[in-house]
């Protein structure tokens, strides 16, 4: 029962942030908005506004804001399709940017109650580790591996990660000098280490907030690798999670508690606002992509050939959900 209350909760908060993007940007740019819906299937309850029908429906996975000519040309001041194309770009990526917004604010309030922050700056460096022969000093701060910036000790822990045992190329600040030290990872306990500790900080307010944008960027960053992984083969459709996997996390989560759904809902929301910026068929950056042809060559794409490729889009994203949902089942009850 926990965590079904959870995932609605968090699922709601998510579709309805993100639908409520699209909804204001809507309004602000006088294009008519006939239902905005949070849940699909059957509606538990609704409102009629003045122009706009408020709908909570059954099923709490998905939403929608329909509005006006989004779908085919409608002759109309508040018709989508008669807006100008940055009006509609605006409209498009609204909700992606809402779920960005939320995923920041969850993880101000994660890591506001922390009295202390980590920096990537040396507090101590570890004898006998790679980093202490190759002369890394408490006090320098890490600026860059192989040109990878470096913001904060999480870059540092996913780089490693990534790269393995490879030799690497870390820019330090030491004082007013900038230094290249090459060092050579070694392997602890299945962790791939360069062998010191970071410093800690006072959190201040600002602080969290600084803190907080750049793990949303570090987030974002794990989120494009994972996601061109997929799409190279790196990585198996079988590593990936829908909704029932999805629930699964929140359940555990749940009960490890508060703080734990709050990461767990930050990192959905971003992964949500991304995920829906890419430029593919029936998605809101598919969608885009189609209003930046249109942009570019002052020439739009015939409005029944953008419809049939969201089609086939949804109908494809429709099989991968179902792919990726049996494949949940499977993980939870076994092989």
């Amino acid at each position: 029962m926990l965590t079904v209350v959870v995932a609605i909760i968090v699922f709601g908060m998510l579709i309805g942030v993100h639908e409520a993007g699209h909804l204001i940007a809507a309004k602000l740019n006088k294009v008519e908005v006939t239902e905005f819906a949070i849940g699909m299937g059957p509606k538990i309850f609704s409102y009629q506004g003045k122009e706009t029908l408020y709908s909570l429906r059954l099923i709490p996975i998905g939403g929608y804001c329909k509005l006006t000519g989004e779908d085919d040309k409608v002759v109309s001041p508040v018709s989508f399709s008669e807006k100008k194309p940055l009006q509609r770009l605006s409209v498009l990526a609204a909700g992606a940017i809402m779920n960005l917004v939320l995923g920041f604010v969850a993880l101000v309030i994660l890591f506001s109650p922390n009295q202390y922050i980590s920096t990537p700056v040396v507090d101590k460096v570890l004898e006998e580790a790679p980093a202490y022969s190759q002369g890394l000093e408490p006090g320098d701060r890490i600026l860059s591996l192989n040109s990878s910036d470096v913001k904060i000790d999480s870059d540092i822990s996913f780089f490693l990660y990534r790269n393995g045992n490879k030799d690497i190329a870390v820019t330090v600040k030491r004082g007013e000098e900038k230094l290249t030290l090459n060092i050579t990872p070694m392997l602890d306990n299945g962790t791939y280490y360069i062998g010191y500790t970071p410093k800690l900080v006072e959190n201040t307010f600002f602080e969290t907030l600084r803190y907080s944008y750049h793990f949303e960027v570090f987030i974002s960053k794990m989120i494009v690798v994972s996601i061109v992984d997929m799409f190279t083969g790196t990585v198996s459709i079988t590593e990936t999670s829908g909704p029932v996997g999805i629930v699964n996390e929140i359940g555990k989560a749940a009960q490890l508690g508060f703080r734990n759904v709050i990461y767990l809902l930050a990192l959905i929301s971003v992964n949500l606002g991304l995920f829906n910026l890419l430029p593919l068929p029936a998605l809101d950056g598919g969608r885009i992509f189609f209003v930046l042809i249109e942009f570019i060559f002052r020439k739009p794409v015939p409005q029944k050939y953008e419809a049939w490729v969201h089609a086939l889009g949804f109908c494809a994203l429709l099989v991968l959900m179902v792919l990726v949902t049996f494949n949940d089942i499977f993980k939870l009850f076994g092989n």
